[in-house]
């Protein structure tokens, strides 16, 4: 499965994205996520990855939750994750454990560190990544703390240390959450910087090779799926449901068995 160019906001509840099993064993299998933003004040976490296999992270914007952004768990295996920008990388509050034959994480920018991972070779800590509009880590004033965003408010500006310190080439997406080409060397973040304010719409979510174009695809407020791959979808409490969730969980069960397990949290 892959989640690409999609704007995920206004989320109140645990976090945005859950690949899991709480009952032990791997059950998600080759999960790419790239060109996201995701914007969740009001959660904990923004993604937790644990009983994963295959997990492709690639210049996405994990900015900004209440505590903590990406928060790693057991059995994660075949990782890797390159120019994204987020607030921290977390071993500790889900016990992972980090093994670089398995997990490979560099060309990050971090916000802070210290949380199980050491900074790797080409990372970036910075608690400010310069954006438009979101302010930095450490800034979760109520005036700042926003509801309604849009991609242009997570653009980067001059002088942010994000630019031209990703890593190009291998898994690097070849065009931004713009679908513009991105320069080399590539920034980090779903949005390349461009000194000028050329905005294009469009961006392409592709679920299991079938692309549907989209501005974007946005979980808020109330919880309703999106499934064009047909998947059948229940939810948190195993309960076939027709898309919407009053508890806001879902679980993707997809009919070819690719993807078993996916819980989004809205």
């Amino acid at each position: 499965m892959v989640l690409s160019g999609n704007l995920v906001y206004d989320v109140r509840s645990t976090s945005a994205v859950f690949p899991d099993n709480y009952s032990g064993g791997v059950t998600v299998h080759n999960l790419v996520l790239e060109n996201n933003i995701f914007y969740t004040p009001e959660t904990g976490v923004i993604v937790y990855a644990f009983y994963v296999d295959g997990l492709k992270m690639c210049n996405n914007t994990f900015w900004k939750s209440n505590w903590l952004g990406i928060a790693v768990g057991p059995s994660v295996t075949r990782l890797e994750a390159y120019n994204n920008i987020t607030m921290c990388i977390d071993y500790s509050f889900m016990g992972g454990t980090y093994r670089s034959a398995q997990q490979t994480w560099d060309y990050n920018l971090v916000g802070f560190a210290n949380r199980g991972l050491a900074v790797q070779p080409h990372d970036v800590l910075n608690a400010d990544p310069k954006f438009r509009k979101i302010p930095g880590a450490t800034d979760n004033t109520a005036a700042h703390v926003y509801r309604d965003v849009t991609p242009a408010d997570f653009e980067l500006m001059a002088g942010s240390s994000a630019i031209g310190k990703g890593m190009s080439g291998g898994s690097v997406p070849a065009v931004d959450f713009y679908g513009r080409p991105r320069t080399t060397p590539c920034d980090m973040g779903a949005i390349g910087y461009r000194s000028e304010a050329v905005r294009p719409t469009g961006p392409m979510v592709q679920f299991s090779g079938k692309r549907v174009s989209l501005r974007s695809i946005v979980f808020a407020k109330q919880a309703r799926a999106y499934a064009p791959f047909r998947a059948d979808i229940y939810d948190l409490y195993g309960q076939k449901t027709d898309g919407i969730s009053g508890n806001g969980c879902f679980l993707f069960r997809r009919a070819d068995g690719g993807v078993q397990r996916m819980i989004v949290v809205p």
